[in-house]
């Protein structure tokens, strides 16, 4: 077969052609939103101060709590500045669990023995605002602050005691609720390794007494995203999160010491 100037150039439009529709991604997006399905790999201990002095529940090692639901959180960016970068994510997590327990256990001030029921349930919202003090054509860096509002409840009811009788005593019904409020100073880095492929990186720490708490917090994440299409694509991330905190609300009077990592999947819109 004879090939002409012709047919090559045919045959090269042919195969660029489908590949123009995979536009080249920015570093950075004006805006986004992103839905993801997150797997959380939790630990959580919870004491509350009493006078006969409480020592701290796992609830996944002491009550049975799982730490593998599936969740959905939704998360959005807005860079109104061309070095300056807001974004706000929320998901939800609720647990429950039954468990006879094999040693007794005191929890704000209550000692439970026999069969009881915990039920948990957070509200997460994080915030996090970015200088991109140095915005290069494929990799930025800026300091980074950022703030994890929980939003934590918590029941545990005695359902048959040690006899094993169903019990209906009030005093064997007992909740824990506590708003924190989380700040962490860190960093942020985005990398454009390739067309259409980016990577990203946070962490952020904190040791502070604001209002109420005194505590710690830290969060780490990475992930990589691929854009098949100028404003679609994939996310794969996770997220490592820590915050250790001692307060005094009327409702939650103890400490709260929870560990997660988060695990998802995402679709994200850019513009």
């Amino acid at each position: 077969m004879k090939f002409t100037k012709s047919t090559i150039a045919l045959a090269a439009a042919a195969f660029i052609l489908p590949l123009s529709v995979q536009a080249a991604v920015p570093l950075l997006d004006r805006a986004s939103f992103t839905l993801a399905l997150a797997i959380p790999d939790s630990s959580t201990e919870v004491s509350f101060d009493s006078n006969a002095g409480d020592v701290p529940i796992d609830f996944e090692k002491d009550l049975g709590l799982s730490t593998d639901n599936v969740v959905a959180s939704l998360g959005a960016t807005w860079r109104p500045w061309d070095n300056h970068q807001f974004s706000l994510t929320y998901y939800r997590n609720d647990g429950e669990n039954t468990k006879s327990l094999a040693d007794p256990i005191e929890w704000d001030g209550v000692l439970y023995d026999g069969t009881v029921k915990l039920k948990t349930s957070m509200d997460s919202y994080d915030v996090s605002y970015i200088w991109w003090a140095k915005n290069e054509d494929t990799w930025a860096l800026g300091p980074r602050f950022g703030l994890s509002y929980l939003a934590f409840e918590s029941s545990l009811d005695l359902l048959i005691d040690a006899d094993g009788e169903p019990v209906t005593d009030s005093a064997f019904k007992r909740k824990g609720n506590t708003d924190v409020p989380a700040p962490t100073i860190g960093v942020a880095w985005r990398w454009l390794p390739a067309e259409n492929w980016r990577i990203r990186a946070d962490a952020g720490y904190i040791t502070a007494t604001v209002g109420d708490f005194d505590g710690s917090a830290m969060i780490v994440s990475g992930g990589v995203e691929w854009f098949p299409w100028e404003n679609w694509g994939f996310s794969l991330n996770a997220t490592r999160q820590s915050i250790d905190v001692n307060t005094d609300q009327i409702d939650f009077d103890g400490d709260l010491d929870l560990t997660q990592s988060n695990y998802n999947l995402g679709i994200t819109y850019r513009f």
